[in-house]
Parts: C-alpha cells; structure tokens; sequence
C-alpha cells in the first residue's frame, strides 16, 4: 500500500526518517547525543530515568509452576536488568533502541541470553515494511537482522513513522538557542513537560 501512495518516496526500499529536526540540519540522530552534555537537559533525562528504576519489578507467574518459568525466573535475575531497563528507556529519548541479543548454551542444553546489548540507533534504519535494517560500509542502505537476534524498543511508533517519538527534538532549538545566547537567563526557555512524567508508553519487540 505504501508503495502505492501519492507522494510517497523511498531511496532503496529505505524508510526516510521523518523528523523534521534532523531534516533541516541535514544530521542524523547523532546532534541529540550532544544535547546531553547541556547539564540541564541530562538532569532531565537523569532524574526521569531513576524515577523508572526505583521502581520495584517482579515476574507474576500467577499458579504457574512450571519449571520453565522458574528457568526465565532466574535468567532474569543473572542478567543487569537495572542496565537493561536504563537502556530501553532510551527509546523515549532517540525514538528507538534496537537491543542485542547474545545468546549462549547452558549446562543443561538451553540456548539463553547471556546479556542483551544496547546497540547506537544511528547504526540502523527501517525498510518500506518497517522493518529494523542494519546498515554496514558494505551496505549503506541496511542489512537484514538475523532471526531473534534483536530487540526493538519504540517510543509511541506509528505506521507513518517506525523511528518513534524522540522527546529530545522537542528540546532541540530551545538548547540550541541558549548556547547561543551565552548565558541561560537571556534566552526565556523551558524544560519539556516529559521530563517530570513517568507514563510514556512504549513497546519492545523482536526486531
């Protein structure tokens, strides 16, 4: 369908990236990683992601008894969920993360994550069917992941737009602004509303 659609162009079966911020620089995601090095900005971003994590977490398994739920019972505790929970967070700031799995065999025959690895979102882009690609200097234009290799964590994705909604280019020109300004008092700014709430909804998935 989207193939189809008046006024719809793709360079290779690659997705554009829809944000308006990164089309008017000519950038990729890459100018939102140097917004963090404003200090107000990374309290902001500091204080929403502790408020998540102070939060405790358990696994219901309701009546279940089954052995193989106390087997992702105790994969979770081996793995750096703190860490894991830090890293999908980032999703609400760049859009996405993409996650890697690292899988390896147990004594008992299991194939388990060992760990799962936050991967830089610039390093991948989506195709016509919104699927996760992986671009390489071999192929700019992506590469297709290996089944369950990877998890994908969106911040409020949509059809139009797989790259999620990045709270930080809404911060864009005012940050831009004030280091231009040279001084945080001539320039009338204020910090985005999402960096006092805890309830955006986002979605983590195979890839």
């Amino acid at each position: 369908t989207r193939k189809r659609a008046l006024n719809f162009y793709s360079l290779a079966n690659i997705l554009p990236d829809p944000d308006i911020v990164l089309r008017k620089q000519g950038k990729d995601m890459r100018i939102y990683k140097e917004l963090l090095c404003d200090p107000h900005v990374f309290a902001c971003v500091q204080s929403r992601k502790s408020g998540v994590l102070s939060l405790e977490w358990d696994i219901n398994r309701g009546s279940d008894k089954d052995k193989n739920a106390e087997l992702v019972e105790n994969l979770l505790k081996k793995l750096d969920i703190q860490k894991l929970i830090s890293d999908i967070l980032d999703s609400t700031q760049f859009g996405f993360q993409p996650l890697e799995i690292m899988w390896k065999k147990d004594k008992s025959g299991y194939i388990l994550p060992e760990k799962v690895v936050a991967k830089p979102p610039e390093w991948f882009c989506f195709d016509d069917d919104n699927n996760l690609k992986f671009r390489t200097k071999e192929n700019y234009y992506g590469e297709e992941l290996p089944n369950k290799k990877f998890l994908l964590a969106q911040n409020n994705p949509t059809y139009n737009n797989p790259y999620g909604e990045r709270t930080l280019s809404r911060c864009f020109w005012s940050v831009t602004f004030k280091k231009g300004s040279g001084s945080s008092k001539s320039f009338n700014w204020q910090t985005p509303s999402w960096s006092n709430k805890r309830g955006n909804k986002f979605s983590c998935r195979y890839a």
